[in-house]
């Protein structure tokens, strides 16, 4: 059997054959060395909860990271996965975890404007002021992207605006002044 990258094994329709089961497992290792993405994490970037129950079921790790130190958490909840990322959070994949720059998941969620991410990981307990190592929070990101909505969201469960970043204040002042907030 020819081996196949990981993009194709997402492409495998069920029902699961034994032959295509056995493929994933024969990701060409040059692929994990160049990019430390698994199996996993593309699943979980690809919001595939069928191919995620199947990897964990053989053993996959659900802390592993890549490269840049992203983890399945951070993944899904990028790429507006609520189903995946509710599931992770389940298995005890901390709501906090960091990436090498120190992103959280909340951060990633605040990028793509997902609120119904963004509630979730504030009900797991997400941190609202983690801050990037280039001093980035979540509401940075949500308003830097035009997230308004994520924006307030952020502000009601507490996340501050420092007091040298003048664009965040005066956005809250908008806010404020247009009774929207």
């Amino acid at each position: 059997m020819e081996q196949i990258s990981i993009q194709r094994i997402l492409q495998v329709e069920q029902p699961y054959t034994w032959p295509r089961r056995m493929a994933i497992w024969r990701v060409p290792d040059s692929y994990w060395k160049r990019t430390g993405q698994t199996p996993l994490l593309v699943a979980a970037s690809q919001g595939r909860i069928d191919l995620i129950t199947l990897l964990i079921g053989h053993g996959a790790d659900i802390h592993a990271r890549d490269n840049d130190g992203y983890g399945c958490l951070h993944l899904s909840a990028r790429a507006e996965h609520y189903d995946v990322t509710k599931l992770f959070l389940d298995l005890g994949i901390s709501v906090n975890a960091r990436a090498n720059d120190d992103a959280t998941p909340l951060h990633g969620a605040a990028v793509e404007g997902n609120l119904g991410i963004v509630k979730l990981l504030i009900s797991k307990g997400a941190d609202i002021n983690a801050t990037k190592l280039s001093g980035v929070t979540p509401l940075m990101r949500a308003i830097s992207y035009g997230h308004i909505t994520i924006f307030r969201l952020l502000l009601e469960h507490g996340a501050t605006v420092g007091k040298h970043t003048y664009l965040l204040n005066l956005a809250k002042m908008q806010l404020r002044d247009t009774r929207e907030y």
